[in-house]
């Protein structure tokens, strides 16, 4: 049955009057009324949000009779404390959502009592004297709008916390504040300061002990993951190893066939090059002889030319020589003749003379 404070059945001079005396942290959660109530007027005066979802769990098909079930689907809400007609005109919707699901319309009730306050961002200054929390900054409502976190909305996340006491002593809002826990990893966080504490040293001690578990079997999962990471790394340097020695193994059996077959083929060029030195010499030694034999044929052919030649002009000095003794010979017997002559001519001169005389 709804609240009678809740529902408007047609009073349209209702106002909101009646006081509330709860604990300001108990969830303070009402149902209000049915989308497809058959009343005249079906619309809400929620003093808090206003909250517009199913009626029926679309899985168990059970009738949703908690705030927190209703949020777990697809809902709308809205913070306004005039009267809100409990449809999707009332949430500004153009049309009926999923109007195979039925609707309903559920109150969060706002506290007027203190309540915990962003006393610092992450990595910021946090004064408080009382219970901190530390959790995300935003959440997302049903709607998929983000808004800002509240005790109500991050206890039903992770988060963690630390109490402070009443020395209003200022600490960093930052996870080395709260033995090192993050409960959100890559989400932006806040500090909330709780001056009215709603937990007790052992709820207290129970969350920082939760968290110590949860650090340690990370820790044992972390250093079971590094073991086995030093284990594979290990097992990987040595199949490493392995394989570099196999690899330098092929490398030396490589370089030593390469070895072998560049001193093979140094070998052979060796032998090539030998083989056409000593077919230069040869050759150098053949054209050498045969020049060799052609210089000394023609030696010999000058030699006999010249024997000839000697010879010719040896005969022919003895010719000359024998024309030479016989001319002089020839001479010598004129001479020799004239002597006479003229000896026999002086003779008969004398002869003559001698008898002209006589």
């Amino acid at each position: 049955m709804a609240l009678e404070w809740f529902v408007d059945a047609g009073h349209k001079d209702f106002t909101f009057t009646r006081d509330y005396t709860t604990n300001p942290w108990d969830p303070y959660d009402q149902y209000c009324i049915d989308a497809t109530s058959s009343r005249s007027t079906n619309r809400c005066k929620c003093p808090g949000t206003l909250y517009y979802g199913a009626k029926v769990d679309p899985i168990t098909q059970k009738t949703i009779n908690k705030l927190d079930d209703l949020t777990k689907w697809k809902h709308w809400q809205q913070t306004d404390e005039s009267w809100t007609e409990c449809s999707h005109r009332g949430f500004g919707l153009a049309e009926e959502p999923y109007p195979e699901i039925k609707k309903q319309c559920w109150c969060e009730i706002e506290v007027y009592a203190p309540r915990p306050y962003v006393c610092g961002d992450e990595g910021e200054p946090c004064q408080c004297g009382g219970d901190v929390f530390f959790a995300e900054k935003y959440f997302e409502d049903g709607s998929g709008a983000k808004r800002p976190n509240n005790l109500r909305t991050f206890l039903g996340d992770y988060f963690t916390m630390n109490t402070w006491n009443a020395t209003n002593a200022i600490h960093d809002c930052s996870q080395d504040s709260f033995e090192g826990v993050d409960p959100k990893p890559g989400k932006e966080k806040s500090c909330y300061c709780d001056p009215y504490p709603i937990f007790t040293p052992d709820n207290v001690q129970g969350i920082k002990e939760y968290w110590r578990s949860i650090y340690a079997e990370r820790w044992a999962k972390e250093q079971a993951a590094r073991d086995e990471a030093e284990k594979e790394a290990a097992k990987r340097a040595a199949e490493l190893e392995k394989k570099r020695r196999e690899a330098e193994e092929k490398a030396a059996k490589e370089a030593e066939m390469r070895a072998q077959k560049k001193a093979e083929r140094a070998r052979k060029r060796a032998e090539e090059r030998a083989r056409q030195r000593a077919e230069a010499a040869a050759a150098r030694a053949l054209k050498r002889q045969k020049a060799e034999e052609k210089a000394a044929k023609e030696a010999a052919e000058k030699a006999r030319k010249e024997a000839e030649e000697a010879e010719k002009l040896r005969l022919e000095a003895e010719r000359l020589k024998r024309e030479a003794m016989k001319k002089r010979r020839a001479e010598r017997r004129a001479l020799l003749k004239k002597a006479k002559e003229e000896e026999r001519k002086a003779v008969k001169e004398a002869v003559q003379a001698a008898l002209a005389i006589e």
